[in-house]
């Protein structure tokens, strides 16, 4: 028994300097955790429309802080939109501000298009919900 515990308080230990290593400062975001804060769009991936396959584009975001943002390591980030095209023309515009809920979690059934990818390394979630800020 005391074995078992000094085994787990030594790889506790390990965990914690191997995270400090790495400049881990944030807590941990799991993927079921659902996050809303306002973003400023800085351009957006261009897709065709959903229809024989469900889309996800790419929207380059940059996070507003608040207390809510606080968790972000850094301020731009990507955001998987899914069918962009069924909030109307002229609803993604550079410069606006909008209200995101947001998820790490992938959507099941969408094909990500994403030209920021192989740009930056920017940590990237998934659109659950978004309006402008009027």
């Amino acid at each position: 028994m005391k074995k078992s515990i000094l085994l787990l308080l030594l790889l506790s230990l390990q965990y914690g300097v191997t995270n400090a290593q790495a400049g881990v400062t944030t807590p941990k975001i799991s993927d079921d955790s659902l996050l809303t804060f306002k973003v400023k769009l800085v351009e957006a991936t261009s897709v065709p429309g959903c229809g024989m396959m469900a889309i996800a584009a790419g929207l380059k975001c940059t996070v507003i802080p608040d207390i809510k943002s606080s968790l972000f390591i850094s301020s731009d980030i990507i955001i998987m939109l899914p069918c962009p095209e069924a909030y109307g023309q002229g609803f993604l515009i550079p410069g606006q501000l909008y209200y995101v809920s947001v998820t790490k979690r992938k959507l099941y059934g969408y094909v990500d298009h994403n030209k920021f990818e192989l740009e930056h390394h920017y940590p990237t979630y998934y659109c659950l919900y978004i309006r402008q800020v009027l």
